[in-house]
């Protein structure tokens, strides 16, 4: 296998296979533009609910978000929903600050069906994560991204969360849609 950016030059001349230090080089350049990144960062979503009201109700109650109809503002990002029955439950993404991951984890137990007691360590991606549901089935996290260098002094609440930086789209058949 080439390497994307890589030629002929950056093989082993024996095992056709990309040198040792071609792949250093790699990691460098990929650690180096990943740490140039901007954070992927959603102005507005909207997903199917079964019920939008019960919704809402349910992120504003429980995670004290402010509410515009059938949305929710979730930071810099707004969370709309739509009446229907999602093929399968969704996943979303929210940025926390890179600091907060333990505050956030204590605010988050306390009123929310929480999917494991672990904080997920993300070497690869700087990040660490915890992961819970909401009244739909949906799998929501809350990500501290520490590459993104945002720490606050915040400690719990609904202003830990920042804006909506990952959407997992449902589809009926999963290996049919890849």
């Amino acid at each position: 296998m080439v390497w994307p950016g890589f030629g002929r030059d950056d093989l082993h001349p024996t095992s056709g296979k990309v040198s040792a230090a071609a792949k250093r080089v790699a990691r460098s350049r990929a650690a180096s533009y990943a740490s140039r990144r901007r954070p992927l960062r959603f102005r507005e979503v909207e997903i199917v609910s079964p019920s939008p009201p019960e919704a809402v109700r349910f992120y504003g109650e429980r995670l004290g978000l402010p509410t515009r109809g059938a949305a929710v503002v979730v930071g810099a990002s707004v969370l709309r929903f739509t009446a229907g029955t999602p093929p399968a439950p969704y996943h979303l993404a929210f940025n926390i600050p890179s600091n907060q991951i333990a505050a956030a984890k204590t605010w988050a137990e306390t009123r929310l069906p929480m999917l494991s007691d672990e904080i997920f360590d993300f070497d690869f991606w700087e990040a660490e994560a915890i992961y819970f549901e909401d009244r739909d089935g949906n799998v929501l996290e809350l990500i501290a991204r520490r590459r993104l260098g945002n720490p606050s002094e915040v400690v719990g609440g609904p202003g830990l969360l920042l804006e909506i930086s990952e959407v997992g789209l449902p589809v009926a058949d999963p290996p049919a849609a890849v």
